[in-house]
């Protein structure tokens, strides 16, 4: 029997003894049960705490007048005292199950319902109001309550906030034990992210594997990866918000009704204007053209250009070409702004990837796996990726379509820039992409500054432009930037009879843009609020509020909620200063990054500007400049960490431990800011993910 016994416990002792020598799985281990206790226990604490509860049911409920009771055995909701009432309680109340159920609404997101609370205990004779409770149909956890009240409870009254004529019941539970809420989901989540920060630990060997020095199949596998689940993820957050995918506000369809425009040979939109106003003495005067308007009983295209009798697009021409217009005359339809606002983020992270790889491999040939990954990252959040995917709309098109075209072109100048020569092809396509930017939005025609940075020893020599070789290096990136300048310039001057006029001081919106003007007032408001505005936290899920400043400015400035200056809510993007009081060291070992890294950063601050003064303070604005920003911060991290104060280990670790304290409130950045907007936010559109979000992470909720 004992030898029997000895044989059936022997693959299992061989099998732990394995696991033990493994060492590799050991930690993974680990983690997994920390991420299901933790799930068990610490996500479900309400059902311990309330585990010993005794169950009560009410012997008495008083309905106010407002519930009339049916043939259906359910109420309808008429004008009156909506309290439900549970009188003479002597009860140490602990938890309390409310639920209201609404019979007569369909809908395909949850029914949301405000409770009011009011109790009476022995501490207090009065009423007295308990925090707002909100009824979400499609999350169960949302019915139960803890309670900490002053002794026992002597009186217990909610006030649902129903609609006239709703169909309801009710249940109600005193002292019930709240139900474990297991969430594969949640437990996921915390063991992946618990094996994340293990392989990015400071003493993890990822920042001794030099990137570079991956074999080229493993390097592609990595990037591939990377790639792949980028794109899925921006896929998704495309087509969360049913606001940006279906039944379009009309001012959104510009980019579509430009391409049917365009193949009936027209520059100006199908579209014709009232007669109203073609007569307005001035119809960028909103207050006027509404009064007139509607007292004429007609309409307008809201953010359109009105010029001339004629409606046209200011936005930039370029997301026409390359997407609307094809599509158009391929199929016959309207192409949808957000497979659109998708294709540009693809080309931006193709861009972005292959732009990283060209500068480590002039530049920083050293540099690890490790801060590759994680600069990389914070460079793509910090310069609001999520943000554009998703609010894919009409006004974040132009900005991600010309930063995509920036940084592909950007890619090409790296390539173009071989050891002993200029390759003209790529220093052509380079200068082609670079150029339409301009197309896109015309601020970001700043990424010129790249190349300009990078060819300096080519531009600022004589002999060069001496040699055969450079004349035509010269024509090949000359030319393709004056074929859309003259394109560009043509287009301006058919629509408004200027070559520099694009049409923004014509549009229909909230102000007569014609006289905005140049106000050195606006620019040290627009600085604070884009960059240095603290963010406003709150004990409420998401955690965080916009905020609208308040400003002494005697004049018009055109501003939305946003959600706190850049460098308040990205600490990667502090970083990026580096360069600037670490000049001498920094260009000593990496000259050119470090010119670059300062370029890039003093050209976000004109685009910042020159938002504040044409535009005004939008939170979509923070696309245009953060981009350069957080370039420049990336660039500093890695002549930091090629720099020979890296080679001792403890200022390594530190650093790594900073950059990953920069990743984490990053993270959590987006995570709060994610249901948050100036309008259309999913917190209202999706108020089903919101709330799941809301229950799997506030758990205490």
């Amino acid at each position: 029997m004992r030898e029997g016994r000895r044989r059936e416990l022997l693959p299992q002792m061989k099998g732990t003894r394995y696991f033990m020598k493994n060492r590799r799985f050991f930690p993974v281990f680990i983690l997994f049960l920390i991420s299901f206790f933790a799930e068990l226990f610490l996500f479900n604490y309400k059902h311990w705490s309330t585990l010993s509860n005794h169950e009560v049911i009410p012997e008495r409920i008083i309905l106010g007048d407002a519930y009339v009771p049916n043939e259906y055995g359910t109420f309808y909701v008429v004008e009156g005292d909506s309290s439900v009432t549970i009188p003479n309680l002597n009860l140490d109340l602990k938890s309390v199950y409310f639920n209201i159920t609404v019979h007569n609404v369909e809908t395909a997101l949850p029914i949301v319902t405000d409770v009011y609370q009011c109790v009476t205990d022995e501490g207090n004779l009065s009423e007295y109001f308990l925090p707002v409770k909100k009824l979400w149909s499609t999350q169960p956890k949302s019915r139960y309550s803890i309670y900490h009240l002053y002794g026992n409870c002597t009186g217990l009254r909610f006030i649902p906030d129903l609609s006239l004529y709703s169909a309801v019941s009710f249940e109600i539970k005193l002292n019930p034990v709240i139900p474990i809420s297991f969430s594969l989901f949640r437990m996921a989540g915390l063991f992946v992210s618990l094996c994340f920060f293990y392989l990015m630990r400071p003493s993890s060997r990822i920042y001794d594997i030099p990137y570079l020095k991956l074999s080229a199949p493993k390097r592609t596998m990595v990037l591939a990866v990377l790639f792949f689940m980028h794109i899925a993820v921006f896929w998704k957050l495309a087509g969360l918000n049913p606001t940006f995918t279906w039944n379009l506000p009309e001012h959104h369809k510009q980019y579509q009704e430009l391409a049917q425009a365009f193949r009936e040979q027209s520059l100006a939109l199908l579209a014709e204007p009232g007669e109203t106003l073609k007569g307005l003495d001035n119809p960028y005067d909103m207050t006027l053209r509404c009064d007139t308007l509607s007292a004429a009983g007609e309409d307008y295209r809201w953010d359109t250009a009105f010029f001339q009798g004629k409606y046209y697009v200011y936005f930039g021409i370029v997301p026409v070409l390359l997407y609307y217009f094809p599509y158009h005359v391929l199929t016959g339809g309207a192409l949808p702004n957000y497979i659109a606002v998708f294709f540009s983020l693809t080309l931006l992270l193709l861009g972005t990837i292959g732009t990283l790889h060209e500068i480590i491999r002039k530049w920083f040939p050293h540099l690890s796996l490790g801060i590759w990954f994680l600069t990389a990252e914070l460079f793509l959040l910090g310069s609001n990726v999520v943000y554009m995917a998703k609010r894919p709309d009409l006004y974040t098109l132009p900005i991600v379509t010309g930063l995509a075209l920036g940084m592909t072109g950007f890619w090409c100048f790296l390539k173009a820039d071989e050891p002993e020569r200029i390759s003209l092809k790529y220093l052509s396509a380079g200068a082609l992409l670079t150029a339409l930017t301009a197309g896109c939005r015309p601020q970001l025609i700043l990424f010129m500054v790249f190349p300009v940075i990078l060819f300096r020893k080519y531009l600022f020599s004589m002999d060069f432009y001496r040699q055969r070789e450079g004349r035509r290096a010269v024509l090949a990136a000359a030319a393709p930037v004056l074929a859309i300048a003259a394109f560009l310039m043509y287009y301006n001057y058919a629509r408004f009879g200027s070559v520099f006029d694009f049409g923004a001081s014509y549009n229909l919106t909230t102000n007569d843009m014609r006289y905005r003007g140049w106000v050195w007032g606006r620019i040290p408001y627009g600085i604070f609020v884009y960059l240095f505005q603290p963010v406003k936290l709150t004990t409420d899920f998401p955690f965080m509020e916009t905020l609208f400043a308040s400003t002494h400015y005697m004049g018009i400035t055109i501003q939305e909620f946003t959600p706190g200056g850049l460098f308040a809510t990205h600490l990667f993007a502090w970083l990026a200063g580096i360069p600037f009081f670490l000049r001498k060291k920094c260009a000593h070992s990496h000259k050119l990054p470090c010119i670059l890294s300062m370029g890039s950063f003093l050209s976000a601050l004109v685009i910042l500007v020159a938002d504040t003064e044409m535009s005004g303070i939008l939170w979509r604005y923070f696309n245009d400049f953060s981009f350069f920003i957080m370039f420049a911060a990336l660039l500093s991290v890695w002549m930091l960490f090629c720099s020979k104060k890296m080679t001792n280990p403890s200022v390594k670790r530190w650093f790594i431990t900073l950059l990953l304290l920069c990743f984490v409130s990053e993270i959590t950045f987006q995570g709060m800011s994610f249901f948050l907007d100036t309008s259309e936010s999913l917190m209202q559109n999706r108020s089903d993910l919101f709330s799941k979000a809301m229950y799997l992470i506030a758990f205490w909720l």
